[in-house]
């Protein structure tokens, strides 16, 4: 074997030209991985829905405009509920997203005082908020430095005023009246019962012959409404905080034979199809679907940091035989 001598000239030239090709060919997959780093579509954005509990259909409405926005604006929505409508279940599930770093919530709160130290962290952490339906004690927030997030409800006090007005203006006897609500732990539920007070003490001919506090089923509204219907045979008149509520006491008024005029709240189908047969007075539409889809709309703007109203008021529409085949629900 023959070996061959190179000057130290020709073998800086070799070294050089060997780094060259070296830098050339490992030059080519990084420039392919840029190009396909740049071509990756970017995640869609990452949001959670938290309501009270699914079940109720008022808040299966509220889920289905969220759902709906979430289709059209190209993002990935998940939807959380609770046992019960628990507050204990609704801030684990705040710390759970806070801590796997959620883009955004939309939080129906079961409660409006319990629920704030969790909007609270989750604010801190940085992490856009918007509450649907039911506002949080503004108070807690100012103590701790912070704005209260920004709000999507109705007038809940405004409108049950309305609907009770309504019933009682259509009484030609003299209305003996039982309010009922579910716990009162909530800002929008005191607002109800309060405007349904309100009504009473303005009608000419009316009067507030007993409230009750129960859970939020048809069941829990049968029986207690039996149960004051025995006792007192001149209520003749029930205000209910929800439909359900309300379908319960129209049931024990059918049972006992009572002529009873009722009103209720939320516009379920039910509800509705108990106003076409005499069952129920009236209802409240709170543009449930609109609360949902616009929930998603505006947690989105908080994301991109545009600006958001602090209180933002949707329609609400009164719904009764009359109005019945007119009805269209707001989006």
């Amino acid at each position: 074997m023959v070996g061959l001598k190179l000057s130290k000239k020709n073998c800086l030239l070799y070294w050089c030209g060997l780094c060259a090709l070296l830098l050339v060919g490992c030059s080519e997959p990084t420039k392919e991985l840029s190009e396909e780093s740049e071509a990756a579509p970017a995640q869609p954005a990452r949001l959670a829905l938290v309501v009270k509990y699914l079940g109720n259909p008022f808040f299966d409405e509220v889920a289905r405009g969220a759902t709906q926005a979430a289709k059209e604006l190209g993002v990935d929505l998940s939807v959380y509920s609770t046992a019960g409508a628990s507050g204990a279940q609704q801030i684990q599930t705040l710390k759970k997203l806070k801590y796997e770093g959620i883009d955004g919530i939309i939080l129906m709160p079961v409660n409006s005082e319990q629920l704030i130290p969790a909007v609270v962290e989750v604010m801190m952490a940085g992490i856009p908020l918007m509450t649907i339906d039911t506002p949080l004690a503004s108070t807690e927030f100012t103590e701790n430095g912070l704005k209260a997030p920004p709000l999507i409800t109705v007038d809940n006090g405004q409108a049950a005023y309305d609907v009770a007005r309504f019933v009682l203006e259509q009484m030609t006897t003299p209305a003996q009246v039982l309010v009922l609500t579910g716990p009162r732990q909530a800002i929008n539920i005191r607002e109800r019962y309060f405007g349904f007070v309100r009504a009473v003490q303005d009608a000419p001919n009316a009067q507030l012959a007993a409230e009750m506090k129960t859970q939020w089923t048809i069941l829990d509204g049968y029986q207690v409404s039996r149960q004051q219907f025995q006792h007192d045979p001149t209520i003749n008149v029930v205000l209910a905080a929800n439909d359900l509520l309300a379908l319960g006491a129209a049931k024990a008024a059918a049972e006992l034979n009572r002529k009873v005029s009722i009103a209720g709240y939320d516009n379920l189908a039910e509800a509705r199809e108990a106003i076409a047969l005499g069952q129920l007075t009236a209802t409240i539409d709170q543009s449930a679907f609109a609360q949902g889809y616009q929930g998603v709309v505006s947690t989105l703007k908080l994301m991109e940091q545009q600006p958001v109203d602090d209180n933002v008021l949707l329609p609400v529409s009164i719904v009764s035989k009359e109005t019945l085949d007119a009805f269209t629900p707001t989006r």
